[in-house]
């Protein structure tokens, strides 16, 4: 056997050193963290004294599964591979001794229920604070609030904030009302509070305010507003003083531009001295544009005509500034320490409130850990008590570790260096993580201390002699030489600026793995020539940008789950193979969703829910609306439409129609005692109105859905994904209740405050999904395919506040801020910028194989300029292995295809680093049939198309899929209604077809519908798009049957099909496997009833049965496979 050479990767886990980990995308952070801990239990560390700290719960729950599945193997494997095992994680040539210690570190791990701890700073930091809550200051036995109902304690503390008698805080209050309205304010305030170390120094030292004003007029330069009003009359006196009427006489002379800014300037001539100050920004228009003196104010005409002009107008810049300058800042120290007075009052009742209620949010658990670690006379035997349980402290995703964070870290660790040797292992610090993806500035991480947290404890080692060592890895096992060389030559170029000084090009593992960059060309909106006014909006339609790249991002897809092994990857692609990130959750993302589920292809549910954003909570919320003042005709109407009443359009037109001055509300009570659904839905309206003053919010809401049944009416007309909708609304009234607020105006008030976000754990899913998730929730991800289709700059709107490391700014007047905050500003645009390089490689890196780059463009939403879009096309476009093919730019390695794999002029370094053969190779693609998952109706879609070049067929298979539609919606419809429903649909699908052609297909619908055989399908007791999960043989099975029926005599169920019988009358073969599974499963359900399975031809409206002969012959073959 090769010699095997201590590398990076073993270093990094050796337990003899404290460690700090710079580690590459792809490089198995993960893996060299785990291989730490492994080498610590096998060198004879008690697995309590070893703490883990990772960065989400998801990444803890992950290692500690990892942990016990890999010491429950060693307990029981062969020895070869035990020390296969160990040799791979640098334990080579183990005693006998070690060996022994490697197969009972399982049941090691299950006697010791308190290590190794492997567990979040937060929840590390709670197991502090309930031992130590006297030291700490915290209410013994403490709950902790959730990220909602914190949220809503907040809401209420901003309530009593903004109703307060205390005169000082109504001054400030009338003050900023004059400003801003209240929910901006609650915005501001709210943002000020998630900046815990500059509020607590504030709102707890009693000179704090008095300081900020100092600070406001010696360093920023900000006189008060007084100071102001005794200066402004000279001010303004000088800018009077010049002649701004010559310069509005030369400019008349010059061009169009010039002759409106003279005309501005004699209407602010013309004005009264007060109207004049009111309207000064009239005139600042005509010497500034975004704050900057304009240079190009006067044509070479008029600079002919009057040689001085310029002087003229340079005088003019420097008074108006001198004035606006002096305003601004004026106005900036009055709303900087009127809002930092707010916030303060604010966070001292907030935190005086969780402590009445004996509860602490997240934010508190690291800042009072600090705390109770900074204080000397306590600090040293707290410490103590944790040190001799804690000799270990390994630390994953260093980088997004906030300063606070690693201040508790440094407070657990500082002794580690001046101690004594401890047996068996000396005390060690490992530290993993990456300044390139520091990427959550907004959860207040800071690379900056990732840097300086190297340097200081490498500083404390050398000074106490202790074993320390930083290590790079660069190795990257996830990603294919395309894509790894694209990255490198991305990153290094001039325009980036936020990965570090001494960036670390990657080094290729797999290099024989094929793999693609690909870049689409930037896709612009349609233009549509003018049309006749009063056109519906549904006829003239223009596709956006947007849509229209979503809608190619679906196709492409499509194209690609239907290629068989014809691509890159040279298998069947699955729909987890691939994944879509983009930057923010907006349209665009919304627009994606829609058309992959448009495409019928699986895409994953949102990680996150707007409530708000929901029109199931929208109708909830309008119906408490009408409750409380039901007069609001909007409100009622948006009611009376919605899965509530389910009144039509002809309903409301009857009641708003020739109403006169009555409200709509007014017009409804006068059917009370009529027989009709307007009766109906007046008297459930005074029904819920007179409940509305009785009961408390959430039997209020609750008995409405389920009491009264209305959330049928919203899963029949918006589908079950409401249900989830309504369980987070649900759970937001009892996280309003627990604040002791029942009065439903409170909660509404609270509510619309709130941002009501429902959060989605990411979690395994029973079927292939495609990902869609934003770059910040991909992180820590991979995919084969990656696609990148938001990469044009958005317009961004600017900050009112600003922070510096002490203190909160507020500029009303952003161009003519004081310059200390203005540089202040610069400054942060730089780190967002430095932020916005290290986002772009996160979303480079997580590709496998695949990396396909587009942008979508909107005028003055969306540009290429200075874009991530056209740095990445300079990059693409200027590597020696480019292809152009059309406007498709493309790199591709593809092992297969050409003998050469990687050239040296493109590839990246391979490491030569001696590591034993079976390392550098590739591993078999092996995919188990019968572990994979079958979904019956992949194994048919689309195989009895119709070709595309056949008029005729496609008008089958146009009338086959509105007859599929109708049989989904009509069951589902009133009888009565059912004919102008159907009519309505089809005219909107197919306008061309006749009267007769219409209710022809109607009959045809209705024939099925009320056929002897399946009447039954259709019935109200039936479901339609029903899932079903199972297993039959060795297959496992998941599926969705069209429409089933139960009863206690019998099971039918029916799959639509757009296709048609072969040529000897008989289904295709694929059908009938497909039909024989979903028999099968619903065999093992209800096993003692008959089951009748039947195929529904759409394109002739046709019904077949399906003989049991048919299905039993191949479930037979899978049974006894």
């Amino acid at each position: 056997m090769r010699r095997m050479m201590m590398d990076n990767s073993s270093l990094a886990s050796n337990p003899h050193y404290s460690v700090f980990v710079s580690a590459n995308a792809g490089t198995g952070k993960t893996r060299a963290l785990t291989h730490r801990v492994f080498r610590l239990l096998l060198n004879g560390v008690s697995p309590d004294s070893i703490l883990c700290v990772t960065y989400t719960k998801a990444a803890a729950v992950e290692m500690k599964e990892r942990l016990q599945k890999t010491l429950a193997t060693w307990a029981v494997c062969k020895e070869s591979e035990l020390l296969a095992e160990l040799q791979e994680m640098s334990e080579p040539n183990p005693s006998q001794d070690k060996i022994q210690i490697a197969r009972q570190l399982f049941a090691s791990i299950l006697d010791n229920e308190n290590g190794p701890r492997i567990e979040t700073i937060h929840s590390f930091c709670q197991s502090i604070l309930s031992r130590f809550p006297i030291e700490a200051g915290v209410p013994p036995g403490f709950d902790l609030l959730t990220e909602a109902e914190a949220n809503s304690l907040l809401q209420k503390n901003l309530q009593e904030l903004f109703t307060t008698p205390i005169a000082e805080i109504q001054q400030k209050l009338k003050f900023l009302a004059s400003i801003t309205d209240e929910r901006t304010l609650s915005e501001y305030l709210t943002q000020i509070l998630q900046k815990r170390d500059i509020i607590d120094k504030f709102a707890t030292d009693g000179t704090a305010s008095a300081r900020f004003k100092e600070h406001l007029k010696d360093i920023i330069g900000c006189k008060t507003l007084s100071e102001f009003t005794d200066d402004k009359a000279f001010l303004m006196q000088r800018v009077r003083q010049l002649p701004l009427k010559e310069i509005a006489n030369c400019l008349y002379l010059g061009g169009k531009n010039d002759k409106q800014a003279s005309a501005k300037i004699n209407h602010w001539l013309s004005l009264s001295p007060r109207q004049a100050e009111a309207e000064f920004l009239c005139l600042t228009d005509v010497f500034f544009a975004s704050g900057n003196p304009k240079s190009t104010l006067a044509s070479k005409a008029v600079q002919k005509h009057e040689p001085e002009i310029k002087n003229y107008i340079a005088d003019a810049q420097d008074q108006i500034l001198a004035y606006m300058q002096a305003q601004s800042g004026a106005f900036t120290s009055e709303l900087s320490h009127s809002i930092c007075l707010l916030a303060a009052n604010l966070y001292l009742s907030f935190q005086r409130q969780k402590f009445q209620y004996g509860v602490l949010d997240f934010d508190d658990l690291i800042f009072f850990t600090d705390q109770l670690l900074s204080k000397d006379q306590i600090q040293a035997w707290v410490r103590w008590k944790l040190e001799t349980a804690i000799q270990h402290v390994l630390v994953d995703e260093a980088q997004d570790t906030s300063p606070t964070q690693w201040s508790v870290i440094s407070h657990l660790v500082s002794e580690f260096f001046l101690s004594d040797e401890v047996e068996p292992l000396p005390r060690t610090l490992f530290a993993v993580g990456d300044y390139k993806q520091s990427i959550y500035s907004f959860q207040n991480a800071n690379p900056d201390v990732f840097i300086s947290k190297q340097s200081e404890l490498a500083a404390q080692a050398s000074l106490y002699n202790k074993p320390f060592k930083q290590v790079n890895l660069t190795k990257s096992y996830r990603s294919s030489a395309p894509i790894l060389t694209f990255v490198d030559a991305v990153m290094q170029d001039p325009r980036i600026t936020g990965v570090g000084d001494a960036y670390q090009p990657h080094q290729l593992h797999w290099a024989s793995l094929s793999g693609m960059v690909e870049l689409w060309p930037v896709i612009t909106s349609q233009k549509l020539p003018p049309s006749e006014p009063f056109i519906p909006l549904e006829v003239n339609r223009v596709e956006t940008a947007e849509v229209l790249l979503a809608e190619k991002i679906a196709t492409h897809i499509k194209a690609l789950l239907d290629s068989g092994t014809d691509n890159i990857l040279a298998r069947d692609i699955l729909p987890n193979d691939i994944m879509i990130l983009v930057r923010k959750r907006d349209s665009f993302l919304a627009n994606l969703r829609a058309a992959l589920i448009s495409a019928r292809i699986p895409v994953s549910p949102p990680d996150r829910i707007i409530l708000q954003n929901q029109i199931e909570i929208q109708d909830l919320l309008a119906l408490a609306e009408v409750c409380l003042s039901p007069t609001d005709d909007m409100q009622l109407a948006n009611i009376l439409k919605s899965p509530l009443l389910e009144l039509d359009e002809k309903d409301l037109q009857e009641l708003a129609i020739g109403r006169g001055s009555s409200s709509l509300f007014d017009r409804l009570i006068e059917y009370e005692n009529a027989d009709c659904q307007k009766a109906h839905a007046c008297r459930k309206i005074i029904e819920w109105r007179a409940r509305a003053g009785k009961q408390d919010v959430f039997h209020f809401f609750n008995q409405i859905l389920i009491g009264d049944r209305v959330i049928d009416s919203f899963v029949k007309r918006l589908g079950v994904s409401v249900i989830e909708s309504f369980n987070g609304f649900l759970q937001q009234i009892l996280e309003f209740e627990k604040t002791g607020c029942l009065e439903l105006s409170q909660f509404l008030k609270s509510f619309n405050d709130s941002k009501g976000i429902l959060k989605r754990e990411n979690s395994s899913v029973a079927y292939p999904q495609v990902s869609l998730l934003t770059i910040h929730g991909a992180k820590g991800l991979e995919a084969p395919i990656i696609y990148l289709p938001d990469m044009l700059n958005a317009r961004s709107p600017s900050d009112t506040l600003t922070f510096s490391k002490n203190w909160v700014y507020w500029t009303e007047n952003s161009q003519f801020s004081p310059a200390a905050i203005t540089d202040i500003r610069t400054s942060d645009k730089i780190k967002q910028k430095r932020e916005d390089d290290r986002l772009l490689y996160v979303a480079l890196t997580r590709a496998k194989q695949v990396l396909i780059i587009s942008g979508w463009e909107a005028p003055h939403r969306r540009f290429i300029k200075n874009s991530w879009y056209e740095l990445l096309k300079d990059t693409i476009s200027n590597h020696s292995s480019c292809q152009i093919e059309g406007d498709i730019l493309r790199i591709i390695f593809n092992p297969n295809i050409e003998v050469k794999m990687v050239t040296q002029d493109t590839a990246v370094p391979v490491d030569s680093t001696d590591v034993p053969q079976w390392y550098d190779e590739m591993p078999e693609q092996h995919y188990d049939s019968k572990s994979r998952i079958i979904h019956p109706s992949e194994q048919v879609y689309d195989r009895q198309a119709v070709a595309p070049h056949k008029k005729g067929q496609i008008m089958a298979l146009e009338r086959g899929q509105i007859i599929h539609k109708l049989l989904e919606i009509l069951p589902a419809i009133d009888l009565p209604k059912q004919a102008d429903t159907a009519y309505r649909y089809i005219k909107r699908q197919l306008p061309k077809l006749s009267e007769s052609e219409i209710e022809n297909l109607y009959d045809e619908t209705q024939t099925i519908l009320n056929h002897q055989d399946c009447r039954d399908l259709f019935s109200q007791k039936s479901l339609a798009e029903v899932p079903i999960m199972g297993r039959i043989g060795q297959l496992k099975i998941s599926g969705q049957i069209d429409r089933l029926i139960v009863t206690d005599n019998f099971v039918k169920l029916a799959d639509f099909k757009t296709g048609k019988p072969n040529a000897d009358g008989n289904p295709p073969e694929a059908y009938i496997r497909q039909m024989a599974l979903y028999v099968g499963l619903l065999e093992q359900i209800y096993p003692q009833r008959p089951i009748h399975a039947y195929i529904i031809w759409t394109q002739t409206a046709k019904l077949m049965p399906l003989l049991n002969s048919q299905l039993n012959t191949y479930l037979d073959s899978i049974r006894n496979a």
